[in-house]
């Protein structure tokens, strides 16, 4: 389903215009429907909102990478590094490489062992979705 932003001056986009108006409402998810303000209002809240470093109690716990920020109060330098979740079956299962349920570094399988350090976290960037530029698409 196509959604459909209208311009400001009440009348109809070109077959151009509507083309980028719906590749935008698509690589957000967003939506809008005819209010391109309160679309890129909704958009901009949602960025802002994505930006940020969640608190690690948070972190999501099914096995997706996330980035931790992690930092010590004793002068060391503070890192990003990926992470992600090993669950108890998990861990039963592939008990040779991960011998108990938590966080795991991404590069050397090592489990996280100072949670306390870890100051927040954030999604681990997808690749952007593929959209057709052929104008039969714009209805």
């Amino acid at each position: 389903m196509t959604k459909k932003l209208l311009p400001l001056d009440g009348g109809e986009y070109t077959p151009e215009q509507q083309r980028v108006a719906n590749y935008i409402s698509d690589l957000t998810g967003i939506g809008g429907g005819n209010d391109p303000i309160g679309f890129l209002m909704a958009s901009h809240t949602i960025l802002v909102y994505d930006r940020r470093w969640k608190p690690f109690d948070t972190a999501p716990t099914d096995g997706t990478e996330v980035i931790f920020w992690v930092s010590s109060e004793k002068g060391f330098q503070d890192c990003t590094a990926i992470f992600y979740y090993i669950s108890e079956e998990q861990s039963k299962t592939f008990n040779a490489i991960y011998p108990k349920s938590g966080w795991y570094w991404s590069d050397s399988q090592e489990p996280l062992k100072r949670p306390d350090l870890i100051r927040g976290w954030k999604e681990y960037p997808q690749a952007p979705k593929q959209f057709s530029t052929k104008e039969d698409k714009v209805k």
